[in-house]
């Protein structure tokens, strides 16, 4: 679902640079990258099973920086931002004092906010409780462009086997 929402808006949009924050496994900036995109793509690579592959490294439309987006350089505009199921590791604070305006910031004029997010009641989010639906809704000076839910299932420690309510936002920043 959250890669058709991203092939509809790259191919009805003029992109150029993207910026995929917790870029994990690379899927969304290799997606981004087969449109044309010059894509940064940030990643910590804490989690193993989550890491950037190798083979994505030396694409010649994506520079990949293995750090946390708290010590990356925020020296470029971006056309598109993608926040794929991040921002739980972040707390309220950091996400809506810092990180979003660091953001909208590096959003060129018209730029795309593309966020997922896990639902405040899936078990993941019982634990950390940062933020909900609603905060994202609220944001002022942001056009709400496309929403939508959906549920996917995973099988992982310490849950198991279990299902995600995932809240998806496509967000232009307001000129």
């Amino acid at each position: 679902m959250l890669q058709k929402r991203l092939c509809e808006f790259i191919s009805s949009q003029y992109c150029e640079r993207c910026l995929d924050i917790g870029a994990g496994k690379g899927h969304m900036a290799l997606l981004a990258a087969s449109y044309g995109l010059k894509v940064d793509a940030v990643d910590p690579q804490v989690m193993k099973k989550w890491r950037f592959p190798s083979y994505l490294i030396n694409h010649p439309l994506i520079q990949f920086y293995p750090i946390s987006i708290e010590t990356f350089v925020w020296d470029k505009q971006y056309d598109l931002i993608l926040c794929s199921n991040v921002l739980m590791f972040f707390s309220r604070r950091k996400v809506f004092g810092w990180l979003l305006p660091q953001i909208y910031t590096s959003l060129s004029s018209k730029g795309i906010l593309l966020i997922s997010f896990l639902d405040k009641e899936d078990p993941s989010m019982r634990i950390h409780n940062h933020y909900e639906l609603s905060d994202f809704l609220a944001l002022e000076g942001r056009n709400l462009l496309k929403y939508d839910s959906h549920r996917i299932e995973e099988e992982h420690p310490p849950l198991g086997k279990h299902q995600h309510l995932v809240h998806t936002l496509l967000l232009q920043k307001d000129t």
